[in-house]
Order: C-alpha cells, then sequence, then structure tokens
C-alpha cells in the first residue's frame, strides 16, 4: 500500500531516486536563475545572486489573483534557490519583476504598448525584460497569473506533478 510495503519493493526505490533528483535539481536551477541575464540578452538582471535579489512588484490596487501570482513566484524561487524575494508595491531603482494588468498596475499600463497588450485578447500574456524590469502581465489578473506560471514552468523549469512538496520539481 505505500512506498515501503513488501508488495511494492520497486516504489520505494523510485522513491528514493526521485528525491535524490529533487535535491540535485536545485541546484542546478540555482545557476538557472544566475544564468537568466543571457536568456534576457543584456545586462544583468539579476533575480538571485548573492546578497542581490529582485524584488516582486505589486501595485496598491492589485486583485487578489495578482496576489497569489506574486506569492506562487515568491515561493517558487525560494524552492529553486533558498532565497526568498520581497513582494512590494513602491517602485525600486534595483531588479524587480512586475505583476499585473493595464487596469490595476501603473507601470503595466505605462508599458502596454511594448509588452503587445493594447489590442489583445483577454488571456493575452506578456513575459518581457524591459530595462531592470521583468513584467509578468495580462490584460486580465488570470492572464497575469497565467505569464508568471509560463515564467516558472518554460523558462525556469519549474513543475508541479501532484499536489504536496514530493510532487514539485
Amino acid at each position: 500500500s505505500g512506498p515501503g510495503c513488501d508488495h511494492c519493493p520497486g516504489l520505494q526505490a523510485g522513491v528514493t531516486k526521485m528525491n535524490t533528483m529533487k535535491h540535485l535539481f536545485k541546484p542546478a536551477m540555482l545557476v538557472y536563475l544566475l544564468c537568466l541575464a543571457a536568456v534576457c540578452k543584456a545586462d544583468e538582471l539579476i533575480i538571485v545572486k548573492g546578497n542581490q535579489k529582485a524584488t516582486i512588484i505589486l501595485d496598491s490596487t492589485a486583485s487578489p489573483v495578482e496576489k497569489y501570482a506574486a506569492l506562487e513566484l515568491q515561493r517558487a524561487i525560494q524552492l529553486m534557490s533558498g532565497a526568498q524575494l520581497f513582494i512590494s508595491t513602491g517602485t525600486l531603482q534595483t531588479a524587480q519583476i512586475i505583476i499585473g494588468t493595464p487596469a490595476t498596475n501603473k507601470q503595466v499600463a505605462r508599458m502596454a504598448t511594448a509588452l503587445h497588450l493594447q489590442g489583445a485578447g483577454d488571456e493575452q500574456i506578456a513575459i518581457q525584460r524591459i530595462g531592470n524590469s521583468l513584467y509578468l502581465a495580462g490584460n486580465t489578473a488570470r492572464a497575469a497569473l497565467y505569464a508568471t506560471y509560463t515564467l516558472l514552468t518554460d523558462v525556469l523549469g519549474a513543475r508541479w506533478f501532484w499536489p504536496g512538496e514530493s510532487g514539485e520539481y
């Protein structure tokens, strides 16, 4: 019945192998985060490097879904790197990850054309670096959440195979 039962000896070996892979995966993801600047094609955009960390930016009018997206990003980055990014409602001069929609975030509204959100559908997402900012945006809060999950899965390699810690990679 369980991973250690006499009827399923191969299951225990599989769980042990997955846990080993999980511990090897975390350092690899930290290296990947540090190399994100290469993907961005410009000066370094530091997400996590030593004591330097990006800040997740929400507008004070952020919806509950946008706040959830920020928490999911914060949690995933912490699992990958061990560093906890701060969530703020102000703009900063340091690297920032801006989550929102043109309707709820002034910075996203100012950059809507550059993010290709004007005239786009409700589910259009934007994942784009502009200067020292990484935008995770969309025309709806749900699209901003989708942008966050797309960054985590397609760019940073995060995976959720099943609910709970044992299903997170």
